[in-house]
């Protein structure tokens, strides 16, 4: 499996940010030993195995313009990536996703159903496939999905949105007929 990119952040010992010029040039760095591919590509065996990869994963959390900014950038770069986005108001815009997309970049849900449903699993079921069909209408076929962990938050009667899935493992195959579940990351 790929190494993934964000690990040589933590990697420093703190979680940080990169300004873009940092990002640039840590990128550009990785790129003259490794190929960047996305999630999806990764999960699908769509890379060369001999070789070195890499992927650059981005979760959309606040701000979706600055998250078009960096896929511009990593598509001049010729980088592919994969970015997750919540369906949030403040994060999920069509406009955004749409140039995300077209540059080159995978999109994928990143759900927080049993955060948002407060523990309620079945109203956590419901809510993840609703989600998951509104991208669907808004013209983003899915091959990923990954779950987001709002540490913050209390916790009744579970402790991650990952364990949706292992509540209704059904749950992959009526979203979309997704196959596989790994904790982190759903694929079809």
């Amino acid at each position: 499996m790929p190494g993934v990119l964000y690990s040589l952040i933590e990697a420093r010992g703190e979680r940080m940010f990169f300004d873009f010029c940092e990002l640039r040039d840590c990128l550009a760095r990785v790129g003259q030993h490794r190929a960047f591919i996305t999630v999806a590509q990764a999960f699908a065996g769509e890379y060369d195995a001999e070789g070195a990869t890499a992927i650059v994963r981005c979760d959309v959390e606040r701000n979706p313009e600055h998250a078009a900014q960096v896929a511009n950038m990593l598509r001049d770069m010729q980088i592919r990536a994969s970015f997750y986005f919540h369906t949030r108001k403040e994060c999920y815009d069509t406009s955004v996703l749409n140039e995300i997309r077209d540059a080159g970049h995978e999109i994928g849900y990143h759900h927080e159903c049993l955060d948002r449903c407060a523990g309620d699993f079945e109203s956590a079921r419901q809510l993840f496939l609703r989600e998951v069909q509104r991208f669907g209408q808004d013209g983003f076929a899915l091959r990923t999905v990954c779950s987001h962990g709002e540490s913050g938050l209390p916790k009744h009667g579970y402790k991650k949105n990952w364990e949706l899935f292992e509540r209704y493992p059904e749950l992959l195959q009526q979203a979309g007929g997704w196959r596989k579940f790994i904790r982190w990351f759903c694929l079809i």
